[in-house]
């Protein structure tokens, strides 16, 4: 199939069968309006598949494969499109023009200057913005997890076709469609690990920053080790382990362990069995590859991890590192809790992608699937060099690059170009239905900040340390779909293109208030607002803002830039729609302007009930001790500030106050510090005191982690040590004293995950203090977080990277 594929058809597939309805009481304009902006949004997705070499060439590329005439393909960073700048703007269209016209010339010739505006501004936005960095890339990494993660959710309740042609065109269907909607989380891997300053990359790898490495790259290395006591599986054994054996295996966990649970949980968005599981896993899996349970003993693995968390990422190139990690961390939690997470080691996290690519890669090599010239030369040349590929991705990548190039059977291709129109039509539908059931969740399992933001996040991890009974009880309307509701309003889609395309701060903000004018007249799905009202009938409610730029561990809470409304259930709608006006009002405009934060809808919404009741903001040191209270009538009078409202600290406590007495103010001095002890770092705690009992209205980290000022200079060397292979390393005798130069052998490929190296640094820790390298890495490359951590100095060719 050529990879400019029948245009026409990608256009037509917008005129779709409207008839499917996710609940029958919801408004059929709004559910029409958006499963026609999902499938137009999928088919401009799709388009921009394809190889553009925008971040590597073939020769440099991390994953390639020596193709039959000889030639290097590169199928991985060579993959990778620019396609976040595109999406913020809404000008995918643009950019699938410039894909597809790659073949003929050069990507950036091809997508004009236009195109070339797009990504310099947004490249511009964020070049030495930290806080935009971070916001940026959590915010699509977290988009495309959620969509692989819906894909995956649709993938396994479909039954493939028997006939071995269809089912191979249903996979490269799948696996077109999963690519498809993982472009930005590609496009963020390459450019993090882009050391080339490739032109839009706004990440710039050269400049003076800490020698600290990724978070999450150690505590992959350390996880098994650290949960010793609740790691059943072993090598390519499970030991009988299940999604039962690991959640009754939480109970097990002393003090220390939970502390590493928890704050794990808590970076990453995910629950605390999912940790466990990811600590099984790395067991489970060849030794090559992952951490072991007896590498180190418990107790200095937990400190290790800790210590790793206590980091705040302080430069660009920081903020890539800790995502790279994040990226790489992730791989070994589920996508989906079923049964094959352990029996067949799927449904994992990129399953879309992976597990797709996976099962198409069997047929292939199965036999029959290929064209019939081009089958004897996969298999004699090509199927082991696949087979030997890290990244399963990458072994998916090279499937749709024969199909590109119609390698695949006529009867395959004709069966794929057949069924891919009417698929991508279900599938859109699908993930519509996905969106409607999802939007409205439990606060109590509003884990994840890309997806709730941070106030309801900060709630959920609040409700992990202390139990849910002592947080506010309520729901979050989560930000795909309010995202997905603007963006199927035309006039409000047109809207947003304009203010993220004008760098104007007067521009800005009269289109922001020409969104705010056009929301009171965005219909929001009928069966969605009675919902609402059932949950929270005869009740008067609070509607607060919980944008993933708020209570954020890297800028802050925000506090105060986006709006909260008390309202009756019956007026809920309204409220909702007033706190996401508060998105495009000024003050919200000019902070994001002024932090260099997209315009891009990264909003949930809170609905809680209204409880009474003395409170207030406790605000503690970070050191299970220090702590000031401010506490009112309500603690809406601490918000706005009013003068009758009183303080208290540590040295005050017996003071006497006028709204409660000083069993409550201990009580909640108890419920504040139990959820430090356990998260880490200061909080701050808005609560209420309804019945004499404290209720944590809000949970925000200030300055979560802190950063070591003390960066670690690597000591002399007194023992060079060279080595070619790395089944080298278990001869080696580290004798005290030892201050050990490795010299890495030219078969070495360092760029590949080395599990073995990695567990030999972090045993012995301290012991090595250089590493000499066959050839420069990138950067944010894992082995490079490793050793900045462990304070390991890399060199290659007399230069220190």
């Amino acid at each position: 199939m050529n990879k400019d594929r029948d245009t026409e058809k990608n256009n037509g597939l917008v005129d779709i069968d409207t008839s499917h309805r996710v609940e029958a009481e919801s408004n059929p304009d709004v559910l029409d309006s958006l499963e026609r902006r999902e499938m137009q949004r999928m088919a401009e997705l799709i388009a921009c598949v394809g190889k553009v070499d925008v971040f590597s060439d073939d020769i440099g590329d991390e994953f390639k494969v020596i193709r039959e005439d000889g030639s290097t393909q590169g199928i991985f960073k060579t993959w990778a499109v620019p396609v976040m700048p595109f999406l913020e703007a809404n000008k995918l269209d643009e950019l699938s023009k410039g894909v597809k016209d790659t073949n003929d010339m050069g990507f950036w010739e091809a997508i004009g200057t236009d195109g070339r505006e797009t990504i310099e501004r947004w490249s511009d936005r964020l070049r030495e913005n930290p806080i935009g960095v971070h916001q940026t890339l959590e915010h699509w990494r977290g988009w495309s997890e959620t969509q692989d993660r819906r894909l995956t959710e649709i993938f396994l309740d479909e039954e493939l076709p028997e006939d071995a042609d269809e089912a191979s065109a249903v996979l490269l269907s799948r696996l077109l469609i999963s690519f498809a909607y993982s472009a930005p989380f590609y496009h963020l891997e390459a450019m993090v690990a882009d050391m080339n300053e490739t032109e839009g990359n706004p990440i710039r790898h050269n400049e003076n920053h800490s020698r600290e490495g990724g978070a999450l790259d150690m505590a992959g290395m350390l996880l098994p080790a650290a949960l010793n006591k609740v790691v059943e599986s072993e090598q390519l054994n499970w030991n009988g382990t299940n999604w039962n054996s690991i959640v009754e295996s939480l109970h097990k966990l002393d003090d220390h362990e939970s502390k590493v649970v928890l704050r794990l949980s808590a970076r990453l968005g995910v629950e605390p069995a999912d940790v466990v599981f990811a600590a099984n896993v790395l067991e489970w899996i060849p030794v090559s590859v992952g951490g072991k349970k007896n590498d180190i003993d418990s107790v200095s693995a937990q400190e290790m991890i800790l210590e790793a968390l206590e980091r705040t990422p302080r430069t660009v190139a920081d903020v890539a590192r800790d995502a790279n990690a994040k990226i790489r961390f992730l791989n070994w939690f589920p996508a989906v809790r079923t049964d094959e997470n352990f029996t067949s080691g799927t449904s994992w996290r990129y399953a879309a992608v992976c597990d797709t690519a996976s099962s198409l890669l069997q047929r292939v090599e199965a036999g029959g699937v290929l064209d019939s010239d081009f089958e004897s030369i996969f298999q004699s040349n090509l199927a082991s060099q696949v087979q030997q590929l890290d990244a399963t991705s990458a072994k998916g990548r090279f499937m749709v690059q024969l199909f590109e190039e119609g390698k695949f059977s006529e009867s395959v291709i004709a069966k794929t170009e057949a069924i891919l129109p009417k698929y991508m039509e279900t599938v859109s539908k699908k993930l519509v239905e996905k969106r409607m059931i999802e939007a409205i969740v439990e606060l109590s399992k509003a884990s994840s900040r890309t997806e709730f933001g941070g106030k309801a996040a900060g709630i959920w991890e609040a409700a992990m340390a202390v139990g849910s009974e002592n947080v506010i009880d309520g729901v979050a309307l989560n930000t795909d779909f309010i995202t997905a509701l603007l963006d199927s309003d035309e006039q409000i889609r047109v809207l947003m293109h304009d203010m993220q395309t004008t760098s104007d701060i007067d521009s800005t903000i009269s289109i922001g208030d020409e969104i705010v004018k056009n929301i009171d007249n965005l219909m929001i799905p009928v069966n969605i607002i009675q919902k609402l009202k059932a949950r929270f009938s005869g009740e008067k409610l609070v509607v607060r803002s919980s944008s993933s730029d708020e209570d954020s561990t890297i800028n802050g809470s925000a506090a105060g830039i986006y709006e909260s409304v008390e309202v009756e259930s019956d007026d809920v709608e309204d409220g909702v729609k007033h706190v996401v006006k508060s998105f495009f009002m000024h003050k919200a405009v000019t902070y994001r302007h002024m932090q260099g934060l997209p315009h891009t809808p990264s909003m949930s919404v809170v609905v809680t009930s209204l409880k009474s009741g003395p409170g207030g903001a406790i605000f503690t040191e970070g050191n299970s001790r220090g702590w000031n209270m401010n506490i009112g009538a309500s603690p809406k009078d601490v918000v706005e500030g009013k003068d009758t409202v009183q303080s208290i600290d540590v040295d005050s406590i017996n003071f006497e106050n006028r709204f409660v007495d000083t069993h409550a103010v201990e009580k909640t001095v108890a419920l504040a510090m139990k959820i430090e002890d356990r998260l880490g770092g200061k909080i701050d705690m808005e609560f209420i005191i309804p019945d004499g009992r404290p209720i944590a209205l809000q949970n925000r980290a200030i300055n979560l982690h802190t950063h070591k000022e003390d960066v670690r200079e690597a000591a002399v060397p007194n023992r060079a040590i060279s080595i070619d292979d790395l089944s080298e390393l278990s001869d080696i005798a580290v004798n005290d004293g030892d201050i050990l130069n490795l010299v890495l052998g030219e078969n070495i490929d360092i760029e590949q995950f080395q599990g073995d190296l990695f567990r030999f640094l972090t045993i012995n820790k301290g012991a090595v203090a250089q590493i000499d390298l066959p050839r420069p890495i990138p950067g944010t490359s894992h082995f490079a977080n490793i050793a900045m951590h462990l304070g390991i100095k890399l060199h290659y060719d007399g230069a220190n990277k």
